[in-house]
């Protein structure tokens, strides 16, 4: 139920790949959210941007070669942040200046692919340029009153299009917000997890919430490459019964939560030859356990965060079965691995029930 029982607002998809295909608009935003952003800027309605990516551009790629910058600590590629002029890792914190020249052909083609939030607040003003336009993520609330003065002058109508982050997609109750807009909806649920699906639904209902919370009826524009998915029918009708009936079939046939106990064991180490051997031996071990209910060991999606290499085993553990037992056994052979010379850099941990 809504506060007051306002109604909730109307939900419309925008087809970015027929915009695409057709060559009718290359922008950041489709037609149907630009229109509906001028629209809701003539009857002095605020609007809420969302991109769930910070920073100006994703990633720094040559034309020529196609390398693409990435960071020395870490499987990811460097963000470019333009307001310091600097490509950072979201990850291990390195920051360094933009390059002017591929380090591997020398060519000058470097362009800047992916929009983050920096540059949705960019191409917004650019836009809409008698639009007041604030930008609000972890780049512009770092000290300690930034987050409150934002929301304050929003509150006050002093800010017409707020864009950020997932900062904004909760909690936010502003009874002057006409329109939100989700700029790539795709990047959150082709995410590789089992919950992408759920956390998708769920974080798509909550910044649509944000939207005609007294008074009239607010709209939510959707932008997405593949608009005839499940999830948008469901988002479209707030239709949480269906999500959760197609959801809770899938994980009772590929035995995930809430039918079976997950438990993450993730080994690094700075040495990935060393870690491939430790994960070798433990795999021998673990399975004389569990047997079938352990997987891996594999390499996670980004398997090098801050120098260390990463591999991880993941058990399935039935419900009718002792999971204090199960974590004493874990516990047991995790100490009797690592209490090995050559696995003595290694580590060891223990995710259980990972979000």
């Amino acid at each position: 139920e809504r506060y007051l029982n306002t109604p909730m607002p109307e939900i419309q998809i925008a087809n970015m790949k027929e915009e695409y295909i057709n060559r009718t608009n290359y922008s950041i935003f489709s037609s149907l959210l630009f229109n509906n952003i001028s629209q809701a800027l003539n009857n002095h309605k605020q609007v809420i941007l969302f991109k769930n990516l910070r920073g100006y551009a994703s990633n720094i790629r040559c034309e020529v070669c196609g390398w693409v910058a990435k960071c020395p600590n870490c499987d990811v590629s460097l963000t470019y942040h333009k307001h310091i002029n600097s490509l950072n890792c979201h990850y291990c914190g390195l920051n360094m200046p933009l390059l002017n020249e591929c380090p591997a052909c020398h060519s000058h083609s470097l362009i800047q692919t992916g929009n983050g939030s920096e540059r949705i607040e960019e191409e917004t003003q650019n836009l809409f340029p008698s639009a007041r336009v604030k930008r609000m993520d972890l780049d512009t609330t770092r000290k300690k009153n930034d987050y409150m003065e934002i929301m304050q002058e929003f509150e006050k109508g002093n800010i017409d299009i707020l864009c950020g982050t997932q900062i904004i997609t909760k909690g936010l109750d502003f009874s002057n917000v006409g329109l939100v807009g989700v700029i790539d909806a795709d990047a959150m649920l082709y995410y590789p997890d089992f919950r992408a699906y759920e956390k998708s639904f769920d974080l798509l209902i909550q910044v649509a919430g944000r939207a005609g919370r007294l008074g009239a009826k607010g709209k939510v524009v959707i932008q997405t490459f593949n608009p005839f998915h499940q999830i948008f029918k469901e988002v479209l009708n707030y239709d949480y019964a269906s999500m959760y009936k197609n959801q809770i079939v899938e994980r009772k046939i590929f035995s995930y939560p809430p039918f079976v106990y997950i438990t993450k064991i993730i080994f690094q180490s700075s040495d990935k030859e060393n870690l491939d051997t430790l994960c070798s031996q433990y795999s021998e071990q673990i399975r004389k356990i569990f047997g079938q209910r352990i997987l891996g060991p594999e390499y996670p999606p980004i398997y090098r965060v801050k120098g260390m290499y990463q591999k991880q085993f993941i058990l399935k553990l039935e419900k009718n079965i002792s999971y204090s037992q199960a974590k004493k056994a874990i516990m047991q052979l995790n100490e009797e691995i690592l209490s090995k010379q050559e696995f003595k850099k290694a580590r060891v941990i223990v995710d259980v029930d990972p979000l």
